[in-house]
């Protein structure tokens, strides 16, 4: 979970110099969502019901221990 946590939250801080925080915030969930629908292979549906970093976390670093 680790090196995807930083990977993200690399992205994160390059977007974090240029953007307002509502901007950021929104990437953030984006990021997530993204990683959890394409690498977790989660249906949109499961993915939406994904409401806080944590447990959209908790979904990616499921997948990378699997």
């Amino acid at each position: 979970m680790h090196a995807l946590q930083s990977a993200i939250d690399k992205c994160i801080k390059q977007l974090n110099d240029r953007a307002p925080s509502k901007t950021i915030l929104r990437a953030k969930k984006a990021v997530l969502k993204h990683v959890c629908r394409d690498y977790c292979h989660m249906t949109q549906s499961k993915v939406d019901n994904l409401r806080t970093k944590d447990e959209l976390y908790s979904a990616a670093a499921a997948w990378v221990c699997a």
